[in-house]
């Protein structure tokens, strides 16, 4: 008789603590993801900034052998070549002052913040992380991307803009 009594009450607290856990806020989002800038994506209408790295603003320019070219593009189109239409897991690492994830992305096991420091795209940003200075250091020294020539790093870029 005691056990019909207490069968109810741990049946009730199981689907209590089920419904608890499956309704949490996900830490993280996964799906194809629409290039916004060279460090921003939306996937599934959530933004994502990825963490630890700084990318050029769309309108930022950039010179090579004295000529100027939108780099802020480029960077850009480099992301969408990148991750195409395929589909991205995001972890969630953080939120940025203006409620956008920080997040570490990967597709098919590769890092999208660490492949667009290699490629001399992004550049490591101090104040988030320091994890990706030394493909930073390896980018520039091999003169890759934005190295290839001379630019202002994306947050001076941005303060001097506002």
């Amino acid at each position: 008789m005691f056990f019909k009594f207490l069968v109810l009450p741990v049946l009730v607290l199981v689907g209590v603590a089920f419904f608890l856990l499956q309704s949490r806020d996900n830490p993280g989002v996964e799906g194809a993801g629409k290039v916004v800038n060279g460090r921003t994506m939306v996937i599934k209408a959530q933004r994502v900034r990825l963490h630890g790295i700084d990318a050029p603003d769309l309108r930022q320019t950039c010179t090579v052998g004295g000529k100027s070219y939108p780099c802020g593009k480029e960077a850009a189109a480099f992301l969408a070549r990148l991750v195409g239409p395929s589909r991205l897991h995001c972890e969630q690492m953080d939120r940025s002052n203006d409620g956008h994830m920080l997040a570490i992305c990967s597709l098919r096991g590769e890092i999208i913040n660490r492949k667009l420091v290699e490629s001399g795209w992004a550049v490591a940003s101090g104040p988030d992380s320091d994890d990706y200075v030394p493909l930073e250091e390896a980018a520039r020294k091999a003169k890759k991307g934005l190295w290839q020539g001379e630019f202002e790093l994306p947050w001076e870029w941005r303060a001097k803009k506002r």
